[in-house]
């Protein structure tokens, strides 16, 4: 149950004013008295924040609540709930005009008085002979003084506890509670001290909170229950806390307030009352309902004064609730007298546990001293030594309560007990709960002693109740073997040291592993990633858990941005229009098939994976549970690529459309990005430090083919993990499969002398790698000339250095043609121009090509570049176009060739800006580059900025230096007008660069704002253009500086990681490329001549580099997991190192407080002294 306050109707009315209309206003009108009326109905809170929602999908839930709710209250049957009226009139011994149920005989309800000589027994009232039962008339809500609201219903204490249960589910809809509290203990002479009133608030309250539990006390507005009460109100906690009290000890004026008006029958409808100010006179016997309490259950006997005989009610409900609907109870005892002994002895009866306050006084620790003199006299006499000075041990070795036994006697009068009379002190039936408590019932009681630290907290010793009582239910033999029930309720408690001794001291069978795999899905769901480890380590069915993964997606908190994603990145058809809707099978592999990336190599179904773990990890990183992630990171079969697709889910969920909204969120996911990341640079350090280097390669080529054979390479590049890219083994490999079948590598200037002289190719230019032209071969020399040829053609190093090359001569070329051929006096093309075109259309092919292999538009449209190549190719055929446009009597038309030269001139200008990504190579400009991309950044922020202080102060100066009669906004016809658009922006454009304009300031001006104007007008515009300076260039052009230098800062600390991980992608564009145009043509041929389609991308991943090509997968896997048993080694040295260091710390931090208190202790001892020698010879003066 979610803890929050109850939406009141102020703080809804002023939260979503604006967002509703009228109709929305009068359902949450109604609405508003569901919540008054239900308190318990937290749900609207987070519906109504899902501001995705619609209105019309908000009126729809709020009518669906609303109506379901009143259908359920309407429909039930009050008629089940019975109240007591006394009929039959006995007189009372003391006060014979008084009926022994406490009412006046005089009364109309007494049909019948007893005569005087009856029979004792007819004498003797008993409420089951001598009342009636009746329709309750008695049930709704209660409105308390201090704005607190309550439900009450007034029933038969024979009331059966099942129609209880129904009245808190189906009429309150209360959720079902993880464990029922029962707190019980003193109304009256109770004493209230810190040590108590923060176990109250700091222990029952919390263990509450956390298991989702209700709170049941007497409900009276005195001693412990007023305690609780105000625990609950200082916490704002929205947990139930249940009171059940007794009709008979309401004033007559509550019960005159809670009854339905005479003559009036609510059928089914709540009654709402305000509860009356009565203040109750000490030693009164009536008293008043505590305020705080949600639910009151009136337990009525006929009878006045009837204190107790709510506990029989209490505990049988609480025994229904535990054996009927599975939930666990639990008594809390404190302080208390003969009542709470009562209720105490009920509760254990019925199978409740119970957890005594030692401390506390009261009965509760008379109840633990006599446990624990019962349990020494038994060990006494079990060894053979009795102590003769106790009575209570007979001589048929069964042991009694015995008044004379003067241990039995000093336990019953201590001073911090209450008050034990003569009557009470041979009151048998007192004395026989007592002694049937402490021999029967000692193995359902734990003791939490205020002044000891056995148990951390007052949760512990509940939950260690729990356990017990679990134990003697389902194991009654007391063998030590695994108890699933006692695990389940430490899981609910969130206690996985409670749990850890059960696994540790219970011998597991084979089926208990399906048992705690069931455990482990509630432990996931609920992130309690601690529990989950030792689930776990204790052979939790791990693959079992894998199969229900929809369970953990529908039964987690943390969806809600799934459910975003879904709704905008999966189209309409899906959409989650209501918090409570879930996923389905079909939606959640949609889904990861695109975080995995939209481009088609991810064709992935990750529910078909075959290891457990990396679907559990992939859960765990969609609902953002780092620690459960890393824990199942552990686990996987292949740690780096799991880390990597975990960092790659993560990046795409943030870049996604709207499924992130919250800061919070984002800061999580890029914690978790570097985590992951962190991991897999952790293992594949041990990979490249304790493998050869056969292996390493072997491990980090290797395909993972439920991704088209992606590498670990791959993945990395798509989720931009750039650390890990610049490992020294990532860029071993990135650096080999540069050359890929050359050992050297090819420069521009080789590059062309190739070009001009392929011969060149058989000298020792360029040298190649063995497994690809190996001298000592004898092979022919067409072979191997072959072999020469694929090895230089293939190589990325030399496919970008012929890019350069060609690049650089398209540009040469370019620049010719359009400066010089395209020209009004041509009337035909020449050769130029048709190898101009062909050139570029060569170029456009290829572009379109590298998409084509990309396999997906979004993939290759990612890339900045590619972005910028489109649109130069764009104005580059947009200029050609216009100027080959002929006009009426000549080739050209005057107007498009001038257009075109524009666009044209704007192209060219593009190409050779485009130039900059030939040196991401170099380890010093590649950065730079990138450094300047960032900072454009940076300048469109400035820009922003600029134009608004710009706009402002340019239409101050236009108000201020013009006149209305030489102003035109189109512009003006006669030499008196100008246009004053362009002055409004151009004036302080300038300005910023120093042409300040002083002849503009002049009394008649002719450039920007023509016209006379008075000396004030400019003395005004002088301080305008003052202010605009001061602004522009103090403020705005250092902000733009101090963020270029932040931009280079982090640039420059990365430098090293951007350039190796830039390398990776020229890589991957020159893998997927063919060669430059105007040589791709010759790619194609030997495409066609050799049928090489490989999707026409040269050999996507490294060839293997060693002599022996049949290794398995299996010796890969071996390899990667030693590498991560090695790094879990050191994680576990690095912690234990860590908790010593940390114990060190607190050691030498006690060690000196001890000193620093010994010191005091010595000042305070000598200062005694001191006083005392003085006090002496005070005296002998």
């Amino acid at each position: 149950m979610v803890n929050e306050k109850t939406l009141d109707r102020e703080s809804l009315s002023m939260s979503y004013d604006n967002e509703f209309g009228s109709d929305d206003k009068k359902i949450i009108s109604s609405y508003l008295q569901i919540q008054e009326e239900n308190p318990e109905a937290h749900q609207y809170r987070q519906y109504i924040q899902t501001t995705e929602i619609s209105n019309a999908a908000r009126r729809k839930r709020l009518f669906r609540q609303k109506e379901a709710y009143e259908e359920g209250r309407t429909k039930f049957d009050f008629t089940r709930y019975k109240q007591r009226e006394c009929f039959y009139g006995i007189p009372s011994k003391d006060k014979p005009e008084t009926c022994q149920c406490g009412s006046p005989l005089a009364e109309q309800k007494h049909m019948n008085i007893a005569p005087a000589d009856a029979s004792e027994d007819d004498l003797q009232w008993d409420f089951k002979r001598h009342t009636r039962l009746t329709n309750t008339n008695a049930y709704g809500r209660v409105w308390f003084a201090n704005n607190q609201r309550g439900k009450y219903i007034r029933v038969d204490t024979d009331t059966d506890a099942a129609d209880i249960a129904d009245l808190f589910t189906k009429v309150y809809n209360l959720s079902t509670p993880g464990v029922i509290m029962s707190v019980l203990g003193s109304i009256l002479n109770f004493t209230v001290s810190p040590a108590l009133e923060k176990i109250i608030q700091r222990g029952v309250v919390k263990a509450a909170i956390t298991t989702n539990g209700w709170i049941t006390t007497f409900g009276y507005n005195a001693g412990y229950c007023k305690l609780m009460g105000e625990a609950i109100r200082v916490n704002n906690s929205a947990v139930p806390c249940i009171g059940f009290c007794s009709w008979g000890c309401l004033p007559p004026e509550v019960k005159e307030k809670m009854q339905f008006p005479k003559g009036k029958v609510q059928d089914g409808q709540d009654y709402s009352c305000k509860y009356p100010r009565i203040n109750i006179i000490p030693k009164s016997k009536y008293e008043n309902l505590e305020p705080n309490h949600s639910h009151y259950v009136l337990s009525d006997t006929g009878q006045l004064y009837d204190w107790g005989n709510e506990s029989y009610l209490r505990a049988a409900w609480e025994a229904h609730m535990k054996n009927e609907h599975k939930i666990p109870a639990v008594m809390i005892v404190i302080q208390g007298g003969t009542g709470v002994c009562r209720a105490l002895y009920e509760g254990l009866k019925s199978g409740t546990p119970a957890v005594l306050v030692y401390g506390s006084g009261g009965v509760c620790d008379t109840i633990v001293d006599l446990v624990r003199h019962y349990n020494s006299s038994l060990r006494r006499s079990a060894g053979g030594v009795g102590d003769q000075r106790c009575k209570c041990s007979r001589p048929d070795g069964s042991w009694e309560i015995s008044l004379d036994c003067p241990f039995v006697h000093g336990i019953m009068t201590k001073k911090t007990r209450f008050k034990f009379n003569v009557t009470v002190m041979k009151d048998e039936s007192f004395l026989r709960r007592l002694r049937i408590i402490v021999k029967e019932y000692t193995a359902m009681i734990v003791i939490y002693d205020m002044n000891d630290d056995t148990y951390d907290g007052v949760d512990a010793a509940l939950l260690e109740a729990l356990i017990r009582a679990q134990n003697i239910t389902e194991n009654p033999s007391g063998e030590e073997r695994l108890d699933i029930s006692r695990v389940q309720v430490a899981l609910g408690w969130n206690r996985p040291d409670f749990a850890q001794k059960i696994l540790v001291t219970s011998d597991k069978e084979k089926g208990d592993r399906n048992a705690l795999g069931s455990l482990l899905i509630h432990a996931l769901a609920w992130n309690l990633h601690e529990f989950a480890d030792l689930l776990i380590e204790h052979g939790a069915n791990v693959a079992m858990v894998s199969a229900n993964m929809l369970i953990l997606y529908n039964s987690s908190n943390n969806t809600d941005h799934l459910k975003r994603y879904v709704h905008y990145n999966l189209g309409e058809h899906v959409q989650f229009k209501l918090p409570d809707q879930g996923f389905d099978k079909g939606v959640i592999d949609r889904m990861i098939n695109q975080l995995c990336g939209k481009e088609q190599e991810f064709n992935s179904n990750v529910s078909n994976e075959t290891d457990p773990y990396f679907e559990l990890m992939v859960w765990a990183a969609l609902c953002l549970y780092p620690e459960i992630a890393e824990s199942m990171w552990r686990g996987t079969q292949d740690p780096i690529r799991s880390a990597l697709f975990g960092i790659l889910l993560l990046s795409n969920i943030k870049r996604s459309k709207k499924a992130i909204s919250n800061a919070n969120e984002k800061q999580l996911i890029d914690k978790m990005s570097l985590r992951f990341e962190a991991l897999a640079i952790e293992v594949l350090d041990n990979l490249h430090v304790n493998c050869d280097r056969v292996v390493r390669d072997r491990a980090i080529n290797s395909q993972w083919a439920r991704f088209s054979g992606l590498t670990f390479l791959d993945i990395a590049f798509y989720c931009k993990a750039k650390k890990f890219i610049s490992h020294p083994a990532c860029q071993d490999i990135i650096e080999r499969r540069w050359k890929r079948g050359l050992t050297s590598d090819v420069n521009v200037f080789i590059a062309i002398l190739i070009t001009i002289c392929p011969l060149l190719l058989f000298s020792g230019l360029v040298t190649y790698r063995s497994d690809w032209v190996n001298p000592s071969k004898k092979q022919s020399f067409i072979f191997k000339a072959w072999k020469r040829v694929q090895a230089y053609c293939i190589s990325p190093s030399v496919k970008f250095a012929m890019f350069v090359e060609c690049y650089l001569l398209f540009i040469v070329l370019q620049t010719y043609v359009i400066l010089n051929k395209f020209s009004r006096k041509r009337h035909s093309i020449g050769g130029w121009e048709i190898f101009y075109f062909t050139w570029f259309g060569l170029i456009i092919l290829d572009e379109i090509q590298q998409a084509i292999v990309a396999r997906n538009l979004q993939r290759w449209w990612r890339r900045i570049w590619n972005k910028i190549d489109c649109v130069m190719y764009l104005l580059t055929l947009t200029g050609i176009i216009l100027v080959h446009i002929p006009g009426d009597n000549t080739m050209y038309h005057e107007d498009a060739f001038n257009a075109g030269r524009i666009v044209l001139s704007t192209s060219s200008t593009i190409f050779i800006i485009r130039m900059t990504q030939m040196f991401v190579v170099d380890s010093n400009l590649g950065p730079t580059i990138l450094m300047i991309r960032k900072m454009f950044q940076d300048f469109k922020v400035f820009l922003f900025l600029f134009a608004i202080v710009a706009l402002a102060f340019g239409t101050g100066y236009a108000i201020c230096l013009t006149n209305p009669e030489n102003v035109s906004i189109s512009g003006g016809s006669s030499d008196n007008s100008s246009v004053i658009v362009p002055g409004i922006l151009f004036y302080p454009f300038f300005q910023m660069f120093g042409e300040l304009y002083v002849d503009e300031l002049g009394s008649n001006s002719t450039t920007y704002f023509p016209g006379k104007r008075s000396d004030e007008r400019i003395a005004f515009a002088v301080v305008l253009a003052a202010l605009y300076l001061s602004i522009v260039v103090l403020m705005l052009v250092n902000i733009l500086i101090a963020m270029f230098s932040d931009t280079y800062t982090r640039i420059k600390d990365k430098e090293d990681v951007i350039f190796k991980s830039q390398k990776l992608e020229l890589l991957l564009e020159m893998e997927d490329s063919l060669l430059p145009a105007p040589f791709s043509f010759i790619h194609f041929i030997f495409s066609l001549l050799i049928k090489y389609r490989q999707r026409l991308k040269v050999q996507q991943h490294l060839e293997e580099m060693t002599e022996e090509n049949n290794w398995h997968d299996a010796i890969i896997r071996s390899a990667i997991t030693d590498s991560l048993e090695e790094y879990l080694k050191k994680e576990r040295a690095r912690q234990s190192a860590l908790t010593d260091l940390q114990m060190k710390e607190t050691a030498k931090q006690l060690t000196r407080k001890l000193k620093s208190i010994e010191e005091e202790l010595v000042l305070v001892r000598d200062a005694v002294t001191m006083a005392t020698v003085d006090a002496k010879s005070d005296k002998k003066v």
